[in-house]
């Protein structure tokens, strides 16, 4: 725990959410909202977890795409589907979900632990606030969360109606493909229904022997297509081991440092390296 501590100051996450990490700040209803302890599944190296969502089960975490202009935002991983959305895009809309949650659970009423929490991470529960919830919310995020404010501009993924009134650069939303970030992508960031065949341009992680082509792009120097190649569906967790202890001879940058032997230590301490992702 203490490596992602480590990791959560060197991006500069908000302390409010370090603080709910550390059980400092009580994130109230979310029974099943878990820090982590520990590595209970596998997931690719670009993911920095936060939290186990024991519901589905899904992680909640952050991106991180060393080699390349990608912002740093929250998704949500959800484990059997075996892809991410992008569910915040600021710490604001993370807490304010994290809020309107505890406020579902808590069969909508708020009560003085979600007035507690509010004050706590600076959300205020205002008019505004309130005639969203009771007029426009039906209960589900990615059909209505749109609706809150904090979520107006700079729109999630996951909460968007089209690619249309999408301006971040996560790959997919829902059934549609943004294109500009394919090639700065990892295939766990398109969703399962988006169609792939009309896409001309081949994909750093499309190919099907991932150590021969992950070798060729360190061969050229090519650091971020390397890392995407190692970041994709079907390695097996002990020859992305191999790939990040060479990746780490190829960079002087601290944090990926810090993220990759966080990674490493938590997959091999799970027992996880004889499995695949």
């Amino acid at each position: 725990m203490n490596s992602l501590i480590n990791i959560y100051h060197k991006i500069g996450l908000d302390n409010r959410i370090i603080g709910i990490f550390k059980n400092e700040i009580i994130s109230p209803y979310t029974y099943n909202l878990n820090t982590i302890n520990q590595f209970t599944s596998t997931f690719p190296p670009f993911f920095i977890p936060l939290f186990l969502d024991g519901d589905d089960p899904s992680y909640i975490g952050i991106i991180y795409h060393p080699f390349s202009e990608r912002g740093m935002v929250f998704v949500k991983y959800d484990i059997s589907a075996g892809y991410m959305w992008e569910i915040a895009r600021n710490s604001n809309q993370l807490l304010t979900g994290f809020l309107i949650n505890s406020i579902v659970n808590n069969d909508d009423e708020i009560d003085p632990d979600i007035k507690d929490f509010a004050a706590k991470i600076n959300i205020e529960i205002d008019k505004i606030f309130l005639q969203t919830y009771e007029d426009l919310f039906d209960g589900s995020a990615f059909r209505s969360f749109r609706y809150f404010n904090i979520f107006s501009s700079e729109t999630p993924a996951a909460y968007v109606q089209n690619l249309k009134s999408y301006d971040g650069d996560f790959p997919s939303i829902k059934s549609e493909l943004n294109i500009n970030s394919l090639n700065y992508s990892s295939d766990f960031e398109i969703h399962e229904t988006v169609d792939l065949i009309n896409v001309k341009k081949p994909l750093p992680w499309s190919k099907k022997n991932k150590v021969e082509v992950f070798n060729e792009f360190i061969n050229n120097g090519d650091l971020n297509n390397a890392w995407l190649t190692l970041n994709c569906k079907g390695w097996q967790i002990k020859d992305v081991i191999k790939g990040l202890v060479l990746l780490n001879t190829k960079t002087k940058d601290e944090l990926f440092h810090l993220v990759a032997n966080n990674w490493i230590e938590g997959m091999q301490k799970a027992n996880k390296t004889e499995e695949y992702y």
